[in-house]
């Protein structure tokens, strides 16, 4: 009778036991195990939302504590400083980065600590505050204008954290001054993109690098600016990652400026001020039409440059037209083949700024119809184009050539490499009797004479029916050139770690 009894106790209250054995197990986990498993609980009263935050011990008893939050004030804030007290523990200094802020930008702040006896096993509670002036109306231009304090304000929050006993797993905050000479006799304009350089592989960078460079973030006068990475956006690059930021000032004539790239903790990926390419999210890069869902999942290059599209989607974007009879297909990319005769796609009149874009000319052979892609039109004869193949009686019979036509007087200014891969194409309208091309960067070929009128609508067109080449374009943008054509030299300073 007793052992039936018992059976009856373990087969009602069984399940009992094991819930309360499973709660003993995780509690034994969130207490002992190390941050990368126990999360941190991070809140702040007002003000901001909290998405992350770390706390490391730091080689000579020293500590420190990282806030990752969001922006949620209506205005403009300007901080001054950021402090903390977890544990018994007060901070020597801190800062946050990006200083000016906007409502929905993303702020890192950092709180060192000179003395800190830190236990890896133990969790700690504190607070912490950021210092700022904030602005209920925004200022004019925020990248360039200084932020009017009206008042003071502590946005305040606590924090219950384990911490981490590595300096290299994002806690460490990397950065490196860039010097961004302009070498020309006349000053950049004011938000121009500005090319920046670097090899993703190299020391000391790469112990700093998320594998998508997601982390990577630039500021100038403690502001942070809009940057775009277009090729080459993985920490095992060998080649050159290019990245795109968008200066808020001018570079006066043989003048510099600084800017600082930061590399910040792992737990950060891009967001709004921080983009790529549209291929880079791409789950098939060789076939972007088959990318739902990851093409241009971290794109912001609208942000970066004065009109960008990157033809998501299958319409075409605004303030393009097909007037003429053509097929074409926009999956993610455009693509267009077996046009009529003309102009099958036009894009709205501008000012004479740079045109780049990443995309190919395929089936280019002798007899192939004439495809071209630029300023104006063949037809009106006033235009500046990029186009092939020609026959032997023009241009030397090149494949692929920079061409202008003016008052119908075809001219073939030079003839350019030709690869049916996707390349960067660069076409730039310098003055009334000068421009540029280039093809990956290259040096520019640059021509003098035969330059069309401006402004003019960019098009591309077919100058017969023979065959049916392709033109394709991953993305497209306009851009404010530099002056002369020459892009300011950026060079790397020191690179500075600070704990």
């Amino acid at each position: 009778m007793f052992g039936q009894s018992a059976i009856d106790f373990l087969t009602t209250y069984g399940f009992v036991f094991l819930i309360i054995a499973i709660a003993i197990s995780v509690l034994y986990i969130y207490v002992t195990f190390p941050k990368t498993i126990v999360p941190a609980q991070c809140t702040f009263y007002g003000g901001f939302t909290c998405i992350d935050s770390l706390y490391s011990s730091l080689p000579g008893g020293k500590a420190q504590l990282i806030v990752y939050a969001t922006d949620t004030q209506p205005g403009i804030i300007n901080t001054t400083s950021f402090n903390a007290i977890v544990g018994t523990a007060t901070s020597s200094e801190g800062y946050c980065l990006p200083r000016y802020a906007s409502n929905g930008q993303t702020m890192l702040c950092v709180a060192n600590f000179t003395s800190a006896a830190v236990s890896m096993a133990s969790l700690y509670t504190g607070t912490f505050n950021i210092s700022a002036n904030y602005c209920a109306s925004a200022v004019s231009n925020l990248t360039s204008t200084a932020c009017p304090a009206t008042s003071n304000f502590l946005f305040g929050g606590s924090i219950r954290i384990q911490p981490s006993n590595s300096t290299l797993n994002g806690i460490t905050i990397f950065h490196v001054p860039i010097k961004i000479t302009n070498m020309q006799n006349a000053p950049t304009q004011y938000n121009m993109p500005q090319l920046i350089e670097f090899q993703p592989s190299s020391l000391p960078y790469s112990q700093h690098e998320t594998s998508n460079l997601g982390n990577i973030r630039f500021y100038y006068n403690g502001k942070e600016l809009q940057s775009w990475c277009e090729t080459d956006c993985s920490s095992s690059a060998t080649q050159n990652s290019l990245f795109w930021i968008k200066l808020p000032v001018s570079i006066p004539a043989s003048a510099n400026v600084m800017v600082d790239m930061y590399f910040l903790p792992y737990s950060i990926n891009y967001d709004s001020y921080a983009g790529e390419a549209p291929n880079m999210t791409c789950t098939n890069p060789g076939n972007p039409a088959d990318c739902a869902g990851t093409y241009g999942l971290h794109d912001n290059g609208a942000s970066v440059f004065t009109y960008y599209t990157n033809f998501a989607g299958n319409t075409l974007p605004a303030n393009w037209q097909s007037p003429g009879p053509l097929s074409f297909t926009v999956a993610n990319g455009l693509k267009v083949y077996s046009p009529s005769f003309g102009s099958p796609i036009n894009f709205i009149p501008f000012n004479p700024e740079a045109i780049d874009f990443y995309g190919s000319f395929s089936g280019l052979t002798p007899g192939s119809a004439i495809v071209s892609f630029g300023f104006g039109s063949i037809l009106s004869g006033n235009s500046l184009m990029i186009g092939g193949p020609f026959s032997s009686g023009f241009c030397g019979g090149a494949t692929l050539a920079l061409v202008a036509d003016n008052s119908l007087n075809d001219a073939c200014l030079a003839s350019m490499p030709y690869s049916p891969s996707n390349q960067i194409y660069t076409l730039d309208p310098l003055s009334t009797n000068e421009a540029e091309s280039s093809i990956n960067y290259a040096s520019p070929t640059v021509i003098v004479g035969n330059v069309p009128n401006f402004p003019l609508t960019i098009s591309m067109e077919w100058i017969s029916q023979i065959s049916t080449p392709t033109f394709y374009m991953q993305w497209f943008r306009l851009r404010e050139p530099p002056p002369n054509g020459v892009m300011p030299i950026a060079s790397f300073g020191t690179p500075i770690t600070t704990q």
